[in-house]
């Protein structure tokens, strides 16, 4: 079991942004962000896309724009991430999945979004920002949420007289 001599200390902070960017990576391969259409990866195994472009995310001491930032460059290029403290709580945003999960959801945005090599160019105006925040929110907050079974809502009975409501 982990047990980390200082859990608000900086090493916390780096291992937790690192497992949460690793986590995201992969999350989003299985969904199609692969090399191809320029993911985050030192090496590209595929030989697809540009390599050399791992997410260098970073803890800050002190604040940063808007709590926490990505930049996201060119497929080839490294995206940086900006983790820093919220100035009421003094809680740091490396300790809250959701905040890299939101950061992480905007770099893949911002390649796939008028291509991975033109990004973030297809996310800077007021409308196109708005979608890439809640793009961001979504994949932060769904990433979060338990899995549920769902319940049907409909009984088998109904299942059973359906075909006597379709006409012949």
């Amino acid at each position: 079991m982990f047990n980390p001599d200082d859990p608000d200390g900086d090493e916390q902070k780096i291992l937790n942004i690192f497992y949460f960017c690793n986590y995201m990576h992969d999350f989003f391969y299985l969904l199609g962000f692969n090399e191809a259409v320029g993911n985050f990866q030192k090496i590209n195994f595929t030989g697809e896309g540009t390599a050399g472009d791992p997410v260098d995310a970073r803890a800050f001491l002190g604040t940063v724009r808007g709590t926490a930032n990505m930049l996201t460059l060119a497929d080839g290029r490294k995206a940086i991430m900006n983790m820093g403290l919220v100035a009421p709580s003094s809680r740091h945003t490396a300790f809250d999945a959701d905040v890299v999960f939101h950061e992480f959801a905007h770099g893949v945005t911002n390649r796939l979004v008028g291509g991975r090599m033109n990004s973030p160019q297809g996310l800077q105006q007021p409308q196109s920002r708005g979608m890439g925040e809640g793009w961001s929110d979504y994949f932060a907050l769904t990433n979060e949420l338990p899995t549920v079974q769902a319940k049907p809502t409909v009984g088998s009975s109904f299942y059973d007289h359906l075909s006597t409501l379709i006409p012949s």
